[in-house]
């Protein structure tokens, strides 16, 4: 049985169907990305496996058990958690306040015992920021925990959003771009985060445009346009497949050396 499955999910806005009977599933220890031209469906179809959105046919299932329709926090505590946005960073915070923040979303104890500042709340908050601390420290944030968010620059920001979604401890992780408008050496570093995600025994699925980050990162890959799957397969077999060169990557001397 697959970790996540997505079952002839269809998302329609009126008279435009932005996602259409769309099928696939990951793996578990999988890195799968889902690519296509700027309006094929892609973030509609995170927002649909987040809980963001709900379907309007079809099903997703995490583990055997259906999540559409669930909530994103109930979605969250269940194992699978899309990154924080910059507009979903809390920028008036410090860094480390933000990831501690995160970490409520698997907090133990009532909000009564918070109010009352209980001696298992005060134990669980000392967990939580020894962990964001560790957190910080995985993705390169380590001497920036006083620095208000607002101040990071782009690739910070995209750490910072990592390591909040980290702090959840999901089984599966959505990326949205995490290599969007970064230089090249910020690519590798961030490529170099998404392998350690990986190798901590989380499932990865992201969306993206940097094509040479992808066939190098990704396990296999998920073609949209219009809404609809036109591909699926390892990098090797996507770099090759005409409908995906005629839709979306271009012909060999159009590629960006991959």
């Amino acid at each position: 049985m697959s970790l996540l499955a997505v079952e002839g999910v269809s998302r329609r806005f009126g008279g435009l169907t932005a996602v259409n009977n769309v099928s696939f599933s990951v793996e578990a220890g999988e890195i799968l990305s889902v690519i296509g031209p700027n309006g094929a469906g892609k973030s509609t179809l995170f927002k649909l496996i987040a809980g963001f959105l709900k379907p309007s046919a079809g099903h997703i299932l995490l583990d055997g058990r259906r999540i559409d329709g669930l909530r994103p926090h109930a979605i969250a505590a269940r194992g699978l958690v899309r990154t924080f946005q910059e507009t979903t960073v809390f920028r008036e915070m410090t860094v480390l306040e933000n990831v501690v923040v995160a970490h409520h979303l698997r907090r133990r104890h009532s909000v009564l015992a918070e109010l009352l500042a209980t001696p298992g709340v005060h134990a669980e908050q000392q967990e939580f920021l020894a962990d964001s601390r560790k957190l910080l420290a995985r993705l390169s944030l380590s001497g920036l925990e006083d620095e208000e968010a607002r101040n990071l620059p782009h690739g910070h920001l995209r750490a910072l959003g990592i390591a909040m979604a980290l702090a959840v401890r999901p089984r599966v992780i959505l990326l949205d771009e995490p290599f969007t408008g970064m230089n090249s050496e910020e690519t590798e570093r961030a490529v170099e985060i998404v392998r350690d995600i990986r190798a901590g025994g989380i499932t990865v699925v992201l969306v993206e445009h940097d094509m040479g980050a992808v066939m190098r990162i990704s396990d296999r890959i998920v073609v949209l346009n219009f809404g609809t799957l036109i591909a699926s397969g390892v990098p090797s077999a996507i770099q090759q497949d005409e409908t995906v060169i005629d839709a979306y990557l271009g012909r060999a001397d159009e590629i960006v050396a991959l």
